[in-house]
């Protein structure tokens, strides 16, 4: 974890995307946490933004942030309140990111994954062939 804030002194490190991207946000800032001497608790994480869809935990010592932002399909949508993002019809204006790019531009590091899951039964596949873990890791 030392190692890893020191790569990110100086710097921001950003993950974008929905609940996805903000578990790996909160495993990322348990690891960076488990770091920093218990009298620098200070750098704990605090939420901003509109209903906490920008979430930052800034290391002190270091001068690096690891935040993230709600954003599940980078572009604007009726799905950009963290708190009520489940709605039964979505609309996403695809030509829309400049709305939460603004949050991530001046970073210098950024996370994106954005996988929507289509529970199409067709497109699934029949049979899934099992790798052994070191195989796959390779």
């Amino acid at each position: 974890a030392r190692v890893l804030l020191e790569r990110l002194r100086n710097k921001r490190l950003m993950f974008v995307g929905d609940s996805l991207n903000r578990n790996q946000w909160e495993s990322m800032v348990c690891l960076v946490s488990s770091a920093i001497p218990a009298r620098d608790k200070k750098s704990l994480a605090k939420f901003v933004g509109p209903n906490g869809s920008l979430n930052v935990f800034r290391a002190a010592e270091y001068n690096a942030t690891v935040e993230f932002y709600w954003a599940p399909f980078l572009v604007s949508s009726n799905s950009d309140d963290p708190q009520a993002h489940s709605v039964a019809d979505r609309v996403i204006a695809w030509r829309s990111i400049a709305k939460h790019a603004r949050h991530w531009r001046a970073a210098h590091l950024l996370v994106f994954k954005k996988m929507k899951c289509r529970k199409n039964p067709r497109a699934m596949p029949d049979k899934y062939t099992l790798v052994d873990r070191p195989v796959a890791y390779k």
